[in-house]
This record gives structure tokens, C-alpha cells and sequence, in this order.
């Protein structure tokens, strides 16, 4: 099947495997509205908060705990595909097992850092906690990195599937031990690193039965290529995470913890609605032009990346809109009446993270011309913006100034990156049917709101189906070439549905 579309407009393929990712993401979004009104509601305020801040360190260890060698992995793919002149158990075994050595590495050093500052995290029981979050690394870091294998391939497939296993396995076990220990922060990250670990093992047989894992395979001159070409981009995932966490800690420092929650609930749900969107985009984008950039060249993938953003912005706009609108109810709703007050940062939170999105897609000349170093520049750039908008707006603004700082922060963010790109690689935007998205989007946002009468959980989804007819048939009233085009590529979409 996987073959099938290798031949096809990449547009299409963009959409085909973009669906993938958009219904996988979809499904283990769900968990996450599972999982959110049972912790905000066993958990305390602050033990919300410090579970927010446990997962932000996590994610900060990630990083590090990667080495870069997840987009190495697509970025060096095509050579080893299909056995063209090398072994791919090499391409395989080196990545795996150079990444075991650098997670190891990196929870061991958590490990330390635990024993050496004791309680360095927030929460009751925090010194305890240390060997859990080192083993989350652990564990998080080989799922990212086998399960990326299947990016690579374009096994979107598959990768999906193994995305919504593991998300909810995670919530199995966490949830399980979250009842069952008397301490339900601590049983909630022991059933999550069981969860997890269980989908890791299962993708490691997997890859054994395949032939593709073989210890005498690996070879320390291609993982030394893939480090120099990924390590640049540790710098800018652990600037990237530290951008969007760095404005809790001060959160933590200046107003407490109860704050982190309040806040870190409303930054959950903008990275819920963000990844199902973007994440699904990244993850089938990249693969695309990379291959798209060595068989045709320049002017056919500036070409691709103007149309995949153009429709991306058709999405992400109403979504941000639709979002703002909805969100105190779908607050209420999943987190009680305590989280409200996080409604207000949505809009902030929501535009700053569309902004963020769109770099994978418009930071795409740095990615192909492998200028990694001016990426993390970038990123520790706005960091450094980001921590000095929170240290003067937090004290005087509460949390709307670290909404305000986040959202500054990624406007700077994607301006320099996309500067940076259009040196190597210039994508055309199409600014009218940015403005005519902005204006369906705002008649959307005007029936939304008017709509408040309506409540409850058939209400909502009712008036998401609504708001999405509106900005769908105002949009492609007032653009003719995009209703064109959508059917042209919805035609295709079809025909080779049928195909296969």
C-alpha cells in the first residue's frame, strides 16, 4: 500500500499521509480528554502543576536524550532504502543502539542530578519521584526513536497505530496505579512508565522478527555522520521545549503552584488541538519534501510547501478562532469550574502555538540545506526573549503576561526562522486567501459566541459542526481557484482510494 503512493502528487501523498497522522493523533487525542477531568479531579491544584512541571523536565531530558537522531533518521533514510548499495540493517542497528546509549546516558544523569539536589522537583514526594522520571526518559526516548523508524519508511500506518497504543497504555497503567497507591502523583508515573515500556518492547521484537536489528551491524562512522548532522538540533528541541516551559517554572517562583495548574491546563489543551493539527502536517511533510527536494528539484518543492501551507492556514486559522470561542465551556466541562479562569490565555496560547507550527513547513530551507546551527540559534534567541518578557510581565501581570510573553515569543520565532529559510529556499504566500480565511473565521467566531445558551457535551459538538460548516462554505464562497483545487485533490484522494 505504502508503495502505491510513491508516484503520486505530492500534494495528494501530503494529504493521504497527513489524514494518517491527523486520525492517529485524533484517537490518542481522546486520551487526553480522558485522562484530563479524572486528574484535575483526583489531583490536587498543585499536584496538577507539579505533574505539568515532572513532564516538562521529562521533556526537557528528551531532548537531550535524542541526540538529534530522530530527523537523521529521515534525513539519511532514502540512502539505505531498499538496500541501494548498504546494508539497512546498519542504517537500523546504529540508530537504535546509539540511541539506547545516549538515553541511558541522560537518565542517569537525571538520576544524579536527584540525588545530588534532593527535592529539585515540586510535589510531595519529589526525591522518590527522581528514578521514575529518569526511566520515563529512558522509555520515551527508544519509543520515539523506534517508533520513528516507521516515519522514515513512511509507514504512517503503522506509526500511528503504535502512537495510540502507546498513548493508552499509558493511561491503562497510569490510572490503574494512580488508584491502587495511596500517593496517586507516584502511582501515576509508575503505571505510565510500565505502559510504556510494554509498547517499546513490543516494537523492538517487532524490528528483530524483520531482520533489521543485528548487534554486529552497527557502525560508529555512520552514527558519528547522523550525530553531526542531528546533534545542532538538540540546541534547537532543547530551546524549543525550554520555550514552552520556561514560562512555568517562573510561574511556579512567582505565583505557586496552584497557579502552574491553572495555567499548564490551558497550555495542555492548546497543545492538544495544536498536535492533532500540526503534528500530523510535520510528521508527513518532512519525508515528503526531502524526497520531493533530491528528485525534482527546487522549484517543484518551493511550489509544494506554498500549497501545503496554504491549506494548512485554511485549518489552523478557524481553529485558533473556533478555539477561543469554546474554550471557558470546554473547560468547565473537562476540568470543573476551578480551571475556568484559564479560558482567558487561550487566544495568546493558541496563536502563538499556530505560529510555532508552521516552521517545520516555512523554516523548510534550513532543513534541507541541514543548517541546523542557525535553527538552534534561533531558538536560543527567543528563549532568552521569552524569560526576559516573563521575569518583567509575570510579577506585574500575572499570567496574562506570561500568555503575552509566549506569544511574542513565537512571533519572533517564526519571523527569524522564516527570513533565515528564504536565504536557501523562497515559498510564495498566498495572502488573499489568508485574508479571506480571516474574515470566514471571524463570522464563524460571531455565530460561536452567540451560541452560548447551548451547553453540554451534545451542544458542543454540535456547535463545532456548525462553526466548521460556516467557515467552510464562507471560505470557499469567496475563493474560486480553492474550491477548484479542493476538488481536484479530493478527486484524486478518491481515485486512489480505489485503486488501492
Amino acid at each position: 500500500m505504502e508503495n502505491s503512493i510513491k508516484n503520486i502528487n505530492p500534494l495528494v501523498k501530503l494529504l493521504k499521509q497527513s489524514s494518517h497522522y491527523l486520525t492517529g493523533n485524533f484517537v490518542a487525542l481522546i486520551s487526553g480528554f480522558i485522562s484530563m477531568p479524572i486528574l484535575t479531579r483526583v489531583l490536587s491544584t498543585a499536584e496538577y502543576g507539579a505533574l505539568s512541571l515532572i513532564y516538562a523536565t521529562i521533556w526537557i531530558a528528551l531532548a537531550l536524550a535524542k541526540g538529534g537522531l530522530q530527523e537523521a533518521a529521515v534525513r539519511f533514510y532514502n540512502d539505505y532504502k531498499n538496500g541501494a548499495g548498504k546494508d539497512p540493517s546498519v542504517f537500523y542497528s546504529t540508530l537504535l543502539f546509539g540511541s539506547l546509549g545516549l538515553a541511558v546516558l541522560t537518565g542517569l544523569a537525571l538520576w544524579g542530578l536527584g540525588v545530588i539536589f534532593g527535592d529539585f522537583l515540586p510535589g510531595p514526594d519529589s526525591r522518590n519521584t527522581v528514578p521514575l522520571i529518569a526511566g520515563l526518559v529512558v522509555s520515551g526516548a527508544l519509543f520515539l526513536r523506534l517508533n520513528n523508524f516507521l516515519r522514515a519508511e513512511q509507514n504512517t500506518k503503522l506509526y500511528n497505530l503504535f502512537v495510540v497504543l502507546q498513548r493508552y497504555a499509558i493511561l491503562a497503567f497510569g490510572l490503574f496505579f494512580m488508584y491502587k497507591l495511596t500517593r496517586p502523583l507516584k502511582g501515576f508515573l509508575i503505571g505510565s512508565l510500565l505502559g510504556e515500556s510494554l509498547i517499546v518492547l513490543t516494537l523492538f521484537f517487532l524490528l528483530v522478527r524483520q531482520g533489521k536489528i543485528k548487534m554486529g551491524s552497527v557502525s560508529f562512522a555512520f552514527l558519528k555522520d547522523c550525530l553531526y548532522f542531528g546533534f545542532p538540533l538538540v540546541g534547537f528541541e532543547l530551546a524549543n521545549f525550554l520555550v514552552k516551559i520556561a514560562d512555568r517554572y517562573l510561574v511556579q517562583i512567582f505565583l505557586g503552584a496552584e497557579s502552574v495548574g491553572i495555567y499548564a491546563l490551558a497550555y495542555n489543551l492548546c497543545s492538544y488541538i495544536n498536535d492533532a493539527l500540526f503534528f500530523a502536517v510535520w510528521y508527513a511533510v518532512y519525508p515528503i519534501y526531502i524526497e520531493l527536494w533530491q528528485k525534482k528539484g527546487e522549484a517543484e518543492t518551493a511550489q509544494f510547501l506554498s500549497k501545503a501551507s496554504t491549506y494548512v492556514l485554511l485549518i489552523g486559522i478557524p481553529l485558533v478562532w473556533g478555539f477561543s470561542a469554546l474554550s471557558e465551556e470546554l473547560i468547565r466541562l473537562l476540568a470543573s469550574e476551578k480551571y475556568a479562569v484559564a479560558a482567558q490565555f487561550i487566544p495568546y496560547l493558541s496563536v502563538g502555538m499556530i505560529f510555532w507550527g508552521f516552521i517545520p513547513v516555512l523554516g523548510a530551507g534550513i532543513y534541507i540545506h541541514k543548517k541546523t546551527k542557525a535553527l538552534s540559534a534561533i531558538t536560543f534567541w527567543a528563549l532568552l526573549l521569552n524569560v526576559s518578557l516573563d521575569l518583567i510581565l509575570i510579577p506585574t501581570l500575572k499570567l496574562h503576561g506570561a500568555a503575552l510573553g509566549t506569544l511574542a515569543t513565537y512571533t519572533f520565532l517564526i519571523v527569524a526562522v522564516m527570513r533565515k529559510s528564504a536565504q536557501y529556499l523562497k515559498i510564495p504566500i498566498n495572502g488573499k486567501v489568508l485574508v479571506k480565511s480571516l474574515v470566514a473565521s471571524a463570522l464563524m467566531y460571531v455565530m460561536l459566541i452567540n451560541l452560548r445558551e447551548w451547553t453540554g457535551f451534545v451542544a458542543l459538538f454540535a456547535k463545532i459542526l456548525l462553526g466548521a460548516a460556516v467557515y467552510g462554505l464562507t471560505v470557499m464562497a469567496m475563493d474560486r481557484q480553492l474550491r477548484q483545487t479542493t476538488g481536484n485533490v479530493l478527486t484524486k484522494r478518491v481515485l486512489l482510494g480505489s485503486a488501492s
